[in-house]
């Protein structure tokens, strides 16, 4: 769950409390100051042989945002949707990429001078990695995790 904090960490900053519920599949439920939450779920009882599939919904008082990509045989695929209003979800086209093909450019970029390293900076994974030891802590204590500062 590790990448799926740092990405909750980019998009609404650090929560203010985290608990969690679960064993095999991992639910963790992000409180934030302001009153917004974040859920994350992991899951490692899919059988072997079933795709990995990664992804996000983002819910708004009037749109709702949702991406799902499967790996399976050959590239990634993805499904971007956009509901809004009272309408059914429309498509949001992305361009083909293979997400993880375009994180190792990136990193040889940076790597080579030629991208701003800021976003693969020490202090983003560490952030990510404190919430991810506090899942467990939370797992294994029952009770929620609270952060200060």
């Amino acid at each position: 769950m590790t990448f799926d904090f740092d990405v909750s960490n980019w998009l609404m900053g650090r929560p203010a409390r985290l608990a969690a519920a679960g064993g095999g599949e991992i639910v963790a439920l992000l409180s934030y100051s302001d009153g917004r939450s974040a859920t994350i779920a992991a899951s490692g009882l899919m059988p072997i042989g079933a795709p990995f599939r990664v992804g996000f919904r983002a819910l708004f008082e009037e749109a709702a945002l949702e991406l799902e990509t499967v790996f399976a045989e050959g590239p990634p695929r993805n499904t971007f949707t956009i509901a809004e209003g009272g309408s059914a979800p429309r498509p949001i086209v992305l361009p083909a990429v293979n997400p993880y093909e375009a994180e190792l450019r990136r990193f040889v970029d940076c790597i080579r001078a030629k991208a701003d390293p800021a976003l693969l900076g020490a202090e983003h994974a560490l952030a990510a990695l404190g919430l991810s030891l506090a899942t467990q802590r939370a797992l294994a204590t029952g009770e929620a995790v609270s952060f200060i500062g």
